[in-house]
C-alpha cells in the first residue's frame, strides 16, 4: 500500500486540511507528505495575515509550500519514490465572507464536490494524453512515449519528488477556490487516488455515495441525512463499501484511498 493521508482540524487558522497522497515507487514520498506537508502549510499562515487572505494568496501558498516540500524531499534523497497528492482546505474567506473550498493538486488524484447532487470537479488530472501537458514536457526537454509515459517511466506529468525526472516533470500545483455554502447547495467533498477514478466517474462515485447514505438512513435529501443522529458512522461504512466496489465489482488495478469531507 503506497497510498497515505492526514486530516488537521486548526482552531488557529479556523480551518480543516485534509490531504490524501498516491505514492509510487514504494510509499517513501507519500508518507513523507502525511508527516510534512500539513507543518509547511502551518508556518507558511503564520507569517501571514489571515484577515486578508484572498484566493491569488492561496494559489501563492500553495506553488510556494509545494515546492518547498519537494525540495526537502530532494534533501531527503528519496530519488526513486514519487506521489500524487491532492489537498483540500476549508476555510472562511474574510475578504468574499463566506466558506471556501481551496484545492491543489499534482497528478491525478482527485477533488470531487457534490453540489445539487451533481458531481463538480474541483482538481485537474495531469497526465501525458494531455495535450496541454504534453506540449510543457517537451518544453521542459522530455518526451511523452506511444504507451503516455513521460521519458517513458512516469504516467503523470506532475508530482512530488521523482527527482530523476525534474524536469520535465513539474510540482507546479493546480489550485482552485470555490465558495461554498451559499445556498446550501454543496452537500460533501470526496477526495481520491486515481484507483477509484481509473474505473468510476466522477458523477457514478457521487450517486454512489449519495444513493448509500439515503439508503442506510432511510431519508432522501443530505440535509435529512446530516440531521439523522448516526450519519457519521453511515459515512464511515459507505466510504468502505465504496473502496470494496471498486475493488471488487469494477476490478480496479491500483491502490484505492478515500476521504469524505462533510460539509
Amino acid at each position: 500500500m503506497e497510498d497515505n493521508h492526514f486530516m488537521w482540524l486548526s482552531r488557529e487558522f479556523n480551518l480543516g486540511y485534509f490531504m490524501i497522497a498516491d505514492g509510487h515507487g514504494g510509499e517513501a514520498v507519500s508518507e513523507f507528505l502525511s508527516k510534512t506537508l500539513h507543518w509547511n502549510i502551518h508556518h507558511y499562515l503564520k507569517q501571514v495575515d489571515m484577515n486578508w487572505l484572498d484566493a491569488k494568496q492561496v494559489e501563492k501558498m500553495f506553488e510556494d509550500v509545494f515546492s518547498i516540500t519537494d525540495k526537502q524531499i530532494l534533501r531527503q534523497k528519496m530519488f526513486q519514490s514519487g506521489a500524487t497528492a491532492v489537498v483540500c482546505i476549508v476555510r472562511y474567506d474574510p475578504v468574499r465572507k463566506c466558506r471556501q473550498i481551496c484545492v491543489a493538486n499534482v497528478g491525478d488524484a482527485r477533488a470531487v464536490l457534490c453540489r445539487a447532487n451533481k458531481a463538480v470537479r474541483l482538481s485537474e488530472d495531469h497526465k501525458p494524453s494531455d495535450s496541454k501537458e504534453a506540449m510543457l514536457i517537451k518544453k521542459r526537454h522530455g518526451f511523452v512515449n506511444r504507451q503516455q509515459r513521460v521519458n517513458g517511466l512516469l504516467a503523470v506529468t506532475r508530482a512530488f519528488g521523482d527527482h530523476l525526472l525534474k524536469p520535465p516533470v513539474s510540482i507546479l500545483p493546480y489550485v482552485t477556490c470555490t465558495d461554498i455554502g451559499v445556498d446550501g447547495r454543496d452537500d460533501f467533498l470526496l477526495l481520491a487516488c486515481d484507483g477509484l477514478f481509473d474505473v468510476m466517474t466522477d458523477t457514478e462515485v457521487v450517486e454512489y455515495i449519495t444513493d448509500n447514505m439515503c439508503q442506510k438512513l432511510g431519508v432522501q435529501t443530505w440535509p435529512q441525512i446530516y440531521a439523522h443522529d448516526n450519519y457519521k458512522r453511515a459515512a464511515a461504512e459507505t466510504m468502505e463499501q465504496l473502496v470494496r466496489f471498486a475493488i471488487d465489482k469494477r476490478r480496479t488495478l491500483d491502490n484505492v484511498s478515500v476521504m469524505l469531507v462533510c460539509l
